[in-house]
């Protein structure tokens, strides 16, 4: 198991670098504060401007400046290696993004499972509307989380890309791949609302 270090916190006034690199799936964009990797979004079927102003938007109060450490931090993340992610989101969000990374790669989960795994059984469409708010495309492998159908439901960076990942996980043939379902040591430094 891979051991990332976990920061939890709401997303106040931050310093936040930003660099594109090519990930399996595509151009991505990385965002990072000094704590850790805390955005990864799919540019390949929305676009590079749609993608930026998407995750851009998501922290406000948050100061932009490009440079390289988030690009090289998500290559490690997505090549299995170990780094620091810094989840960004209100007490729910946190919780089902964290349930978001025991899903083994290679395995899919229903929202309503999702809910029942949390605790919330009665909240499958509260979670749904968490798992939609997951900044951290394939790092928290929100894509792994399918209707109780079986049907791909939702996937922010776009369905025919869920559809992608997810066929692709299931055969293992990935260039670069998400890390499997990780152990984290949380480091809870920051308030959680």
């Amino acid at each position: 198991m891979i051991h990332h270090t976990l920061h939890l916190g709401p997303a106040d006034s931050l310093a936040i670098s930003w660099a594109w690199l090519d990930s399996a799936h595509g151009p991505a964009l990385a965002l990072a504060t000094d704590l850790g990797l805390c955005g990864l979004g799919l540019a390949a079927q929305l676009g590079r401007d749609w993608t930026q102003a998407d995750l851009m938007r998501r922290f406000p109060r948050a100061t932009f400046a490009q440079g390289p450490m988030p690009a090289a931090m998500a290559q490690r993340a997505l090549t299995g290696q170990a780094i620091s992610l810094h989840l960004l989101g209100s007490a729910f969000d946190l919780h089902v993004w964290q349930a978001l990374l025991h899903i083994p790669m290679g395995q899919t989960t229903s929202y309503s499972q999702l809910a029942a795994t949390i605790g919330a059984a009665r909240a499958h469409r509260a979670v749904a509307s968490a798992v939609g708010r997951n900044p951290l495309g394939l790092i928290v492998p929100c894509h792994r989380v399918l209707r109780s159908t079986g049907a791909l439901g939702g996937y922010h960076w776009g369905l025919g890309l869920k559809a992608e990942i997810l066929a692709q996980e299931k055969t293992g043939l990935l260039p670069l791949q998400p890390p499997p379902a990780q152990e984290m040591a949380v480091e809870r430094n920051l308030a959680i609302p």
